[in-house]
């Protein structure tokens, strides 16, 4: 069904991403954990294959690891939080540095990270908010790139820009509709 160990997570991101930009705030213990999962369960199976271990030895790695990384951010939500908005500044970084080659694009990555991770934490529920909201839009679609196009999310972060016959600038668009579309939808229900 699989064809490689990675590919469950990256279908878990799916749905878990279009969620998490609906309803970030409103779960966000939940989404966190749901994160830490993916953030455990990946490099494990990740690491566990490099080191051409066997099926099984990949697969009983990603479990643990996944159940190692949502217990880890459940308990530790400020950690969470931060990686959230790291991420979501890693992310932005990422799809607008990447074209200007691998030096600006590292340090800017870096540099956004760490400026998303504290206003995450330093803003408050805002940050969060709009962080969730990208970081639910990218895995969305990060993750339908990777079934139709074979799109790696991780190792192809920035590439998204140069995908032949403009699907990246459409990948882009729909992540950045999502996002905001999420975001507002959230605000406006926060209101209510």
């Amino acid at each position: 069904m699989w064809n490689e160990p990675l590919e469950p997570f990256i279908a878990f991101g799916i749905p878990i991403g279009f969620l998490m930009c609906w309803t970030g705030l409103r779960f966000s213990r939940l989404w966190i954990a749901a994160l830490g999962c993916i953030a455990g369960g990946l490099p494990a199976a990740a690491w566990a294959q490099a080191a051409n271990a066997s099926e099984i030895v990949v697969w009983a790695a990603a479990g643990l690891g996944s159940v190692a990384g949502a217990l880890f951010f459940g308990f530790f939500s400020r950690v969470g939080v931060f990686l959230i908005g790291a991420a979501a500044g890693a992310l932005v970084a990422a799809h607008l540095a990447a074209p200007a080659g691998d030096g600006v694009f590292r340090i800017s990555a870096i540099l956004s990270a760490l400026v998303g991770g504290f206003l995450a934490l330093r803003v408050g529920r805002i940050a969060l908010l709009l962080a969730m909201s990208l970081v639910g839009a990218w895995l969305t679609v990060s993750g339908i790139l990777h079934f139709t196009l074979g799109l790696d999310p991780i190792g192809e972060i920035g590439a998204w820009p140069s995908l032949p016959g403009g699907r990246g600038w459409v990948a882009l668009t729909g992540a950045g509709l999502l996002a905001i579309s999420g975001a507002i939808f959230q605000l406006r229900s926060r209101s209510a």
